[in-house]
């Protein structure tokens, strides 16, 4: 393969140049050598690259049409800066960055083997999976968005695309090209009035451009749209045309859960449904408000699954969280209940072998 060395970004001032076409066997700041493109959003190019010390990695290029556009490439900048101030493991760590000789930055994370949410959902029956397994995974999410929000970050894109599933089973978290970050240090420009999100994952706040209003509880609402579309196999909103479902964002109360799939168990359900509430004040306080919730809507299903059916009251006995104080003294009556159906099961199982029964 031939090697081309591009020379590092010229320091004269001048007509900026030509984008560069990045190909396979390009060497860029004299230590990462392309080897193929491996994909490419709205805004970025990826390719994974070789550093000279042989460390592989996905080089992420800005796109040519946004290269003079100072807003975008603080953005993308900052995507580094506020991943690797997070220092999650579930987290894509940046380790390097540059700026190719036509002015473009770039970054270089950690490469990746798994598939997307988005891949995962392509290849299953109607691109939905099992209420149960959703909620697990919703579980792990909010587990790392309560590390994220911790160090005043919100996410604000959370889709299929932006979560990876490693082969070795690990969440990963991808793209903070539109985080904000709370604290003023760590703050990079936006504009009131300005959509900045994905439709069928924007609360209403982002939908209506109405950036001062973005919490904690942005990211909140775009986990309960995320596993609405996991669940259901729609989105949130889903319309025809992007205009109907932008406004419909803007105006409109989702669906709940159960009209679009009725077998999804009602707990875990009305934990998505409150997600989603259109006033932020409704919606679950945080992430790990959220999270609790799920483990609660989790451990009641599977014990109705496994307790016997003539269990007397257990539906009464365990009534799904309706404000925030509730989900931790649930955990407490649901581990006493998962102890007591055990102990039942058990004498049921010991009367059957000693023939009692």
């Amino acid at each position: 393969m031939a090697t081309r060395k591009l020379p590092a970004p010229s320091k004269h001032a001048g007509a900026p140049p030509a984008p560069i076409e990045l190909s396979p066997g390009d060497v860029v700041g004299e230590r990462w050598r392309i080897v193929r493109q491996i994909g490419e959003g709205g805004s970025a190019v990826i390719y994974e690259a070789v550093h000279r010390n042989g460390r592989v990695g996905a080089l992420k290029v800005l796109r040519p049409i946004l290269s003079n556009d100072a807003r975008a490439r603080e953005r993308f900048l900052a995507e580094a800066r506020i991943a690797n101030e997070v220092g999650h493991p579930s987290i894509v760590s940046v380790f390097d960055d540059d700026v190719l000789e036509d002015g473009r930055p770039y970054l270089v994370l950690e490469l990746l083997e798994g598939e997307s949410l988005h891949d995962r959902l392509a290849r299953l029956p109607d691109q939905k999976m099992d209420a149960l397994e959703a909620c697990e995974l919703g579980v792990r999410l909010c587990d790392l968005l309560d590390a994220v929000h911790g160090r005043g970050v919100i996410h604000r894109d959370l889709k299929p695309d932006n979560l990876f599933l490693t082969n070795e089973g690990q969440l990963k978290l991808l793209d903070f090209g539109i985080a904000r970050a709370e604290t003023v240090s760590r703050v990079f420009p936006t504009m009131t009035g300005v959509v900045l999100g994905t439709l069928g994952y924007m609360a209403r706040e982002q939908a209506r451009g109405d950036l001062d209003s973005i919490d904690r509880r942005t990211d909140v609402w775009g986990v309960g749209a995320l596993l609405y579309r996991v669940i259901t196999g729609k989105r949130v909103h889903q319309s025809e045309s992007s205009n109907a479902e932008l406004f419909a964002a803007m105006e409109t109360p989702p669906a709940k859960v159960r009209v679009l799939a009725p077998e999804v168990p009602e707990r875990i359900a009305r934990v998505i449904d409150k997600a989603l509430e259109q006033t932020m004040a409704c919606r679950w306080g945080s992430a790990l408000e959220m999270r609790d919730a799920l483990e609660l809507a989790i451990r009641h299903e599977r014990l109705m699954r496994t307790a016997p059916p003539s269990w007397p009251g257990l539906e009464e006995e365990i009534a799904p969280p309706t404000n925030a104080a509730e989900p931790r003294r649930l955990r407490v009556e649901l581990k006493a209940l998962a102890f007591v159906s055990g102990i039942a099961l058990g004498m049921i199982a010991a009367a059957s072998w000693f023939g009692l029964t």
